[in-house]
């Protein structure tokens, strides 16, 4: 038996530990409403569904996951002894059984848990809806590196030759040659491309649709290709890069929408095993961001005949939903050896240089290089509530980078505007805030309103996903004036002709009174800056260590500037940072393990 409470129920104490209200109340909901008396069972529920929001596939039984559920537990005894508002005689009572239940951690896992909601399996215990999925991840793969595409072997040959040839003579860039291996291999069912920034990914993606787009032509068929990222500024950034290539290609749209997600109903999409997607090629960049469900609800849409590419940096942090896919795909390289489905990209002669060392040293652990490297551009600016200690600084800063939005004005008309905006949105692409923590988010932003003269223009986010607008969760644009009118005005819609020729819709012009889920965005998070990318970035570390301020957070925050990059924090949290590295509880890695060491045989 797990321990539990003093003069407290199980039920009431779960309620009782901050950060988790939603997780304790469905808890007690599924244990009620299943009129189930095993407190053992309530326990180990609560763990798993506060353990799936940070991002935990399982409860396992490895002893990283062991100490990582006791660190948890302690975190939790820790912030109910220091919170002051938790007051009351069963206050003890919650951090002492914690204490204890941290002490008595692994639990047995030979309890008979109810099977419709918990799974046993050698690695530890996983929700039935993870479960479901990891086994649906597992089938889908091996089936995809079972079997083996059929088409004329000699055909493809020449179109990879032509299409790393007119790579080199249009866009003078001769392949590396595990680029050239990525292009080759593009044919199979399942093919994973990984990278750092600077490996010449989209290079290889562009070289991947040109080779499909020749192979189509010498063969005589119509070859129906796709590219999509997990969101919309990634998708655009995908799509603006592809043309630069001078290949035929064709507009990225989201997952979600490549899939046909349905906003009434949770995790339902048109597109699924019954209707398959209407694709021979999809192209999925920044795979790093999937997480499990989305990359099952992707296989299973996919036709049993089409090729999958998947392109991304594991290194990267995982995605922000349960899961880590792409980290746990990695096994599939040290498995099959030679006929694996994974090609990496090394660092090229165009990617040698300042920003790409530290971005090695921090992936490295290498705290003493990454400070050389950064110099006075590491400093200790931040203050106690995690906003900026000198904001007048930064707003300095921020007019250097950004000197039209930094100016207030109100424009005389919609079209003045609008000719305006291009110049606008490049200020946009110039610079970025960027913050491990949401509070630092919301304190610096409002430290920039404080700033704010009433004629502003703001860059702006979408903090939730609107269809009817046509705009995505993670886009940023600006607000301004238009005579006594507040507009919100977007990037425009990128699309494709049927022959590759990028079209650049209008600039997206709203009323900011229609729009619902905006904040400013001065700064944003980590999470919500992946998949874009800006020509310098200030890095805002938190101003105490924090769990969640991690090697690949930092790795990912750095590698979204271009040109240059600058961090705000104590030496003490960002050493703290780059030692710390996030660990995901996963059964999928085991799973594919042992797949293949069936198949292989």
């Amino acid at each position: 038996m797990l321990p539990t409470p003093k003069d407290i129920t199980i039920a009431a104490a779960i309620q009782r530990i901050p950060g988790v209200p939603f997780i304790a109340a469905a808890t007690n909901r599924i244990c009620d409403r299943y009129a189930a008396p095993d407190e053992n069972l309530r326990t180990v529920l609560f763990l798993m569904l506060a353990r799936a929001q940070d991002g935990h596939l399982q409860l396992g039984v490895s002893p990283d996951a062991v100490q990582s559920v006791k660190v948890q537990l302690r975190e939790w005894s820790e912030q109910i002894k220091a919170a002051e508002r938790l007051t009351g005689e069963n206050s003890r009572s919650v951090y002492e059984w914690l204490d204890a239940l941290s002490d008595y951690w692994p639990a047995p896992m030979d309890n008979a848990f109810p099977e419709h909601l918990i799974v046993a399996t050698e690695t530890g215990l996983q929700l039935r809806r993870f479960h479901s999925i990891e086994a649906g991840l597992e089938s889908a793969i091996v089936e995809r590196l079972r079997d083996k595409t059929h088409f004329d072997r000699a055909t493809w040959d020449a179109a990879v030759s032509e299409a790393i040839a007119f790579m080199e003579k249009e866009n003078k860039i001769r392949l590396a040659v595990e680029q050239e291996a990525a292009v080759a291999a593009a044919s199979r069912k399942l093919l994973i491309i990984t990278g750092g920034p600077g490996t010449g990914k989209t290079t290889v993606i562009a070289s991947i649709l040109d080779t499909w787009q020749r192979f189509a032509n010498k063969s005589g068929t119509d070859i129906r290709i796709a590219l999509a990222a997990p969101t919309a500024r990634a998708a655009t950034r995908i799509t603006a890069a592809l043309s630069r290539q001078k290949v035929v290609s064709t507009a990225a749209m989201t997952v979600h929408r490549l899939l046909g997600s349905r906003p009434d109903q949770h995790n339902a999409y048109y597109y699924n095993e019954r209707n398959p997607l209407e694709v021979d090629v999809l192209v999925v960049d920044e795979v790093s961001m999937l997480d499990a469900g989305l990359m099952d609800a992707l296989l299973r849409a996919m036709p049993p005949d089409a090729c999958l590419i998947l392109v991304g940096d594991p290194n990267q942090l995982p995605s922000v939903e349960a899961g880590s896919v792409l980290q746990d795909l990695m096994a599939l390289q040290a498995d099959l050896g030679e006929q694996s489905p994974i090609v990496t990209l090394k660092r090229n002669q165009r990617a040698t240089s300042e920003l790409s060392a530290i971005a090695d040293a921090t992936l490295a652990g290498d705290v003493a290089t990454a400070q050389m490297l950064l110099g006075n551009r590491l400093r200790s600016d931040v203050a106690l509530q995690g906003g900026l200690r000198y904001p007048e600084k930064m707003r300095d800063r921020y007019a250097h980078f950004r000197p039209n939005m930094a100016t207030p004005q109100r424009f005389s008309s919609v079209d003045v505007l609008l000719k305006c905006a291009d110049m606008l949105f490049h200020e946009l692409g110039a610079w970025q805030i960027i913050c491990p923590l949401r509070r630092q988010v919301m304190a610096i932003n409002q430290q920039f309103d404080a700033f704010a003269h009433p004629d502003a223009i703001t860059p702006i986010i979408v903090t939730r996903n609107n269809y009817a607008l046509e705009l995505m969760n993670g886009e940023i644009g600006f607000s301004a004036w238009v005579g006594d009118e507040l507009y919100a005005a977007f990037e425009p819609l990128l699309t494709t002709t049927k022959d590759g020729h990028l079209v650049v819709g209008p600039t997206r012009l709203l009323p900011y009174a229609s729009l619902t889920d905006i904040e400013p965005a001065f700064a944003i998070t980590v999470h919500k800056s992946q998949g874009s990318e800006w020509g310098t970035v200030d890095v805002v570390m938190p101003p105490e260590v924090h769990r969640l301020c991690s090697r690949e957070l930092v790795y990912t925050a750095l590698t979204r500037a271009r040109k240059d990059v600058g961090v705000l924090g104590s030496e003490a949290v960002f050493s703290s940072a780059l030692e710390t590295q996030i660990f995901r509880d996963s059964n999928l890695g085991s799973r594919l393990t042992v797949a293949l060491r069936k198949l292989a045989k």
